[in-house]
């Protein structure tokens, strides 16, 4: 490179490309990543503070001809915000000197990294406390506080040694640190049980959660096919309630004109005792309580008796029509849910139904 274009780079001091500040940053940050600078850079504002210079082939650094009446203003550089969203094209710059302004990136000394040193307050200096990174000095100030043993320099590659060495501890520092690790490494093992015990609690609550719904379903589904059950049942009680209250004969129909294979003699007479005995209530006597008894005297009210019918048949006719034997319980439960049966209460205390 020739004499004359390095006269030329010389004017470059005063500005930085926006590639390597954004390096530079990530330096200063533990190496965060580029897409991190960005994001940070725009959160605070950067694009209404300062706006991005293009250089050109004569080394003189301009503005966009779009924002140069916004320099120094409140608004927003759309040259800045376009280049942090954007890939870079290798001509942006930032001021030197604006960023040393630029308060969010100030504690960071990014520059420190392009000259591979901090400036370290030796004592209170202006807005520096002592052992403050001292920023935005250009080399003729810089030069004057070394030389008045305001600041020192540190590189930084011993200030990153130092941050590497291990901390020495004492007996009673060192007896705290691992009393505070086996504490830590309880606490860790309690947490991961807990956190094993809600996974599986979690699970279990999914299962019964599927369970219930389930039940709800099946719940459901019983409760549709009772109420069907009492519509249907509902009608057969008033259809039967219609039939007993309008017949004027028990019977009406002419079951001796039909065949005994078409309607057994033996049934009609079941039928005929068993709504004497619990429809009618012809037997209105509240101590005669035994079934048996009260088949003999409707049966001898019939004309019914063994010369005329066969013992076997009278036994038969006895046990059928007795709402005992030999029913289950939730036979007679049925029996008694048929109203017009008027059959409540089917025990041995009370054959009749009577309330």
């Amino acid at each position: 490179m020739s004499i004359l274009i390095d006269e030329l780079r010389d004017g470059d001091e005063s500005y930085i490309p926006v590639s390597e500040t954004l390096q530079l940053l990530s330096k200063a940050t533990n190496n965060s990543s580029l897409a991190d600078v960005k994001t940070y850079l725009l959160a605070k504002y950067i694009c209404n503070f300062m706006p991005i210079y293009y250089r050109d082939d004569y080394f003189r650094f301009n503005l966009d001809q779009a924002e140069k009446a916004y320099v120094h203003s409140h608004d927003e550089y759309s040259s800045t915000y376009r280049a942090l969203n954007n890939e870079l094209k290798g001509d942006e710059y930032f001021s030197i000197e604006l960023l040393n302004e630029f308060e969010p990136i100030q504690k960071y000394d990014i520059f420190a990294y392009k000259r591979g040193y901090h400036c370290i307050a030796q004592r209170a200096y202006d807005s520096f406390n002592k052992g403050d990174y001292v920023t935005g000095l250009n080399k003729h100030i810089e030069a004057l506080l070394l030389k008045k043993s305001l600041i020192s320099k540190v590189s930084i590659e011993k200030i990153e040694q130092e941050k590497l060495m291990p901390i020495e501890l004492n007996d009673t520092q060192n007896n705290h640190y691992l009393a505070l690790k086996t504490e830590n490494n309880r606490l860790n093992d309690r947490l991961n049980k807990a956190v094993a015990i809600f996974k599986d609690l979690n699970e279990k609550v999914d299962q019964l959660t599927d369970q219930l719904e389930d039940l709800i379903a099946e719940k459901k589904k019983i409760e549709d096919t009772r109420d069907h059950s009492e519509i249907e049942l509902e009608k057969v009680n008033t259809k039967l309630s219609d039939m007993i209250a309008n017949k004027t004969e028990p019977q009406a129909f002419n079951w001796q004109a039909m065949t005994s294979f078409t309607y057994p003699p033996e049934l009609h007479l079941a039928i005929i005792i068993w709504e004497k005995n619990y429809i009618l209530n012809e037997i209105n006597n509240p101590h005669m309580k035994d079934h048996s008894q009260r088949f003999s005297i409707i049966t001898k009210n019939l004309g019914l008796d063994e010369t005329i019918l066969s013992a076997a048949l009278i036994d038969r006719l006895s046990k059928i029509t007795n709402p005992q034997i030999n029913k289950q319980k939730n036979d007679i439960d049925n029996l008694k849910s048929i109203k017009g049966l008027n059959i409540k209460d089917l025990d041995d205390s009370n054959p009749k139904g009577n309330p």
